[in-house]
This record gives structure tokens, sequence and C-alpha cells, in this order.
């Protein structure tokens, strides 16, 4: 009896252990993906269209503002909304959440325009840049997962 409840045991824990394995191996995507639509933002806003025809003055008032293009990233100004893109992952048991976004309070006005404004999206575009490389992050981590999870039942059979 005491033979069985070890392999028990040592079964349990390679389970675990495979388990556990998957699981990083989808952290570790989600967080690239995160960091690939975070650099992507980056990115855009960088390169994004000016108004040539608009400027003003904001915090800097030596320095015109010439904004970006309605329905292009916004045109960097200070740099407190490129420099507040950050990313987070939540993780329960069954779930892993990767949210990438800004705490700075104009980063939604510019993403889904006002009344005044119109829009300037700069998180959405690169969500919808990345998709399919976010898509192969995903699978590549389950396959990685699903091939452990094949060794182990070869464990079992043995």
């Amino acid at each position: 009896m005491g033979e069985m409840k070890s392999q028990v045991k040592n079964f349990n824990d390679k389970l675990n252990g495979k388990i556990n394995s998957v699981k990083n191996q989808l952290i570790i995507s989600i967080k690239n993906s995160c960091e690939l639509v975070r650099s992507t933002s980056l990115d855009d806003m960088k390169n994004t269209q000016r108004n040539p025809d608009v400027a003003y003055y904001t915090y800097n008032k030596n320095i015109p503002h010439h904004p970006s293009l309605p329905g292009n990233a916004p045109a960097p100004d200070s740099g407190n909304l490129r420099a507040s893109i950050h990313y987070t992952i939540e993780e329960s048991d069954s779930i892993i959440v990767g949210r990438v976004g800004t705490d700075v309070d104009y980063g939604r006005m510019l993403e889904l325009g006002t009344s005044r404004i119109a829009p300037r999206p700069w998180l959405k575009p690169s969500l919808d840049k990345n998709k399919n490389q976010i898509e192969r992050l995903i699978q590549q981590a389950l396959k990685k997962g699903l091939q452990k999870w094949l060794m182990l039942k070869k464990f079992i059979m043995k």
C-alpha cells in the first residue's frame, strides 16, 4: 500500500509540474504579447503624421505643438502618455489576462475621441497590428505544453 501511495504522489508531483510548466509558458507568451502591443504603440506615436496646418503652444511656451492628424496615433508633446504606457499580467488558477494601458487621463480621450477632439487611436491599432503574432505566441506556448503533457503520458504508460 505504501508503494502505491508513493507512486500516486510521484504522479501528482509530475502532473502538477507539467501543469505549472504550461501555465508558465502561457504567462511568458502573454507577457511578450503585451510588450509587443506596448512597443508598437510607442513606435506609432513616434512616427505619427502631424498636422502641419495646426500648431498651438502647450506647457512649453517656446515650442509649438503640431497635433497628429485625426485617425492617427497621438503626436508626442510632453512625453507623459508614452512614458505611462505599461502592462500588467493577472492570473488565477484558470485564467491569465494581460492588460496594456495607461493611467494618464487623456489617454482614453485620445484613443476614443471626445465631442471636441477626433479620435487619435493608439492602443487598438497596436493590438490589431499584432493580432496574428499574439495568436502564434499563445499557440506556441500551448504546443510546448502539450508536448510536455504527452511526455508525461508516455511516463504513465510505462
